[in-house]
């Protein structure tokens, strides 16, 4: 009976193994994202000339992403942020495994970030996206790039087919795509695709909320 005590050893060690590794993701995912927010928010202020600008300040130094193995930091369109829902995560460009990890991604042919079209983003729903399953009509959806944030509020929730793009066509004024698979829960490949579509706020209304 001496190989089933083996096998449990070396299924023991197995086990540790794949958590120590799902947790070193973890903790890559969070680092890489939290600094590509932090330069996000270092530039905007540079850009204001909010700190370091004035006599007495403190210059605060901008991340050094050069020492990061791989070379892999890209740099944050800038910041999706849903506050209902606590979600606050980097803009990369693109939509690969790697990238999606880190963030959320920039669609490909989709009008760019905070541009005047329809601006399609995805994500992971075991990641960053998890929390559009609490999503409602509505909500306020931010983006914050080097200037003002721009607002966003959720007129529509659906769920399609993977084939199906058009949620991605332009209807002729400022929009958001968030997609990412669905079921939220579900093993494997998700056979489906969770959309939410925002339409942007006017300044003038943002301004008129706010006062």
């Amino acid at each position: 009976m001496q190989w089933i005590g083996r096998i449990q050893r070396v299924l023991s060690v197995s086990g540790l193994v794949l958590v120590g590794i799902y947790a070193a993701a973890m903790l890559h995912r969070t680092v890489i994202s939290r600094l590509a927010i932090a330069e996000v928010r270092a530039a905007q202020e540079v850009s204001q000339g909010t700190p370091g600008s004035g006599p007495g300040s403190v210059d605060v130094p901008k991340p050094d992403f050069t020492l990061w193995s791989a070379g892999h930091m890209p740099q944050a369109l800038g910041i999706l942020r849903i506050p209902k829902s606590h979600l606050e995560a980097p803009i990369f460009e693109g939509t690969d495994d790697l990238t999606l990890n880190e963030g959320v991604g920039h669609i490909a042919g989709t009008d760019p970030v905070g541009g005047d079209g329809n601006t399609g983003i995805a994500g992971h729903r075991d990641g960053f996206f998890r929390s559009l399953k609490d999503v409602k009509v509505g909500d306020r959806v931010e983006i914050e790039m080097r200037g003002k944030p721009l607002v966003y509020v959720v007129e529509r929730l659906v769920i399609v087919d993977p084939r199906n793009v058009s949620v991605l066509s332009g209807l002729g004024h400022p929009e958001l795509t968030l997609v990412t698979c669905y079921p939220f829960y579900v093993l494997g490949s998700a056979p489906r695709r969770f959309i939410v579509q925002a339409s942007r706020m006017p300044p003038e209304q943002e301004k008129a909320k706010s006062e």
